[in-house]
């Protein structure tokens, strides 16, 4: 199962990359508009540990 543990928001001036990232990438995506932003969210409540 590959469900993730949390989500990382990075404040305004800030990126977050993974220390194991593929050398190729060149670029990354942090639109502001409001189309960017407003994506679905899907939460779904898990069985205590």
């Amino acid at each position: 199962d590959r469900a993730p543990d949390g989500v990382l928001f990075a404040d305004d001036g800030w990126l977050l990359l993974h220390r194991h990232a593929d050398d190729r990438m060149i670029g990354n995506h942090g639109g502001l508009t409001p189309e960017e932003m407003n994506i679905p969210l899907l939460v779904r409540k898990t069985p205590q540990r």
